[in-house]
């Protein structure tokens, strides 16, 4: 039993080919969890247009691997898979959307350039858009 599901960021490597970095398991994530990573993508974005104007950083530059470290940060401080200040969710991490179980939902790359959704693994039956702010 479970509610599968992984995602990764995507970006564009220095030489124009998509870089999706690695690829955050949740095992009971479910159709939520890629909209949690699409809204925490949003948020960057703008948070980085305000604060980090001419001045470039890897996370300024939304290079995957540190987006998905960051995103796991954002996780634990706002209470997500947390307790007595540990991960104790079923949150884990693999190279590849091969690396894990994502049997239920699929996997899903949020593109921090489009801020957008892009499906590319496993059978996902019904709509799945995100939330309108």
């Amino acid at each position: 039993m479970g509610d599968r599901v992984s995602i990764a960021f995507r970006n564009k490597e220095w030489n124009n080919e998509p870089d999706d970095g690695v690829t955050l398991f949740h095992h009971w994530g479910g159709r939520e969890f890629p909209q949690l990573a699409l809204q925490y993508a949003k948020e960057l974005k703008l948070d980085m247009s305000k604060h980090e104007q001419g001045f470039s950083t890897p996370l300024s530059r939304f290079e995957p691997r540190v987006v998905m470290l960051d995103f796991i940060r954002w996780l634990l401080e706002n209470g997500y898979g947390k307790y007595h200040n540990r991960i104790t969710d079923s949150l884990y991490l693999g190279k590849t959307p091969n690396d894990g179980d994502n049997s239920d939902n699929g996997h899903w790359i949020i593109d921090l350039e489009k801020l957008e959704f892009v499906h590319t693994k496993g059978e996902y039956e019904g709509d799945f858009e995100p939330e309108e702010e």
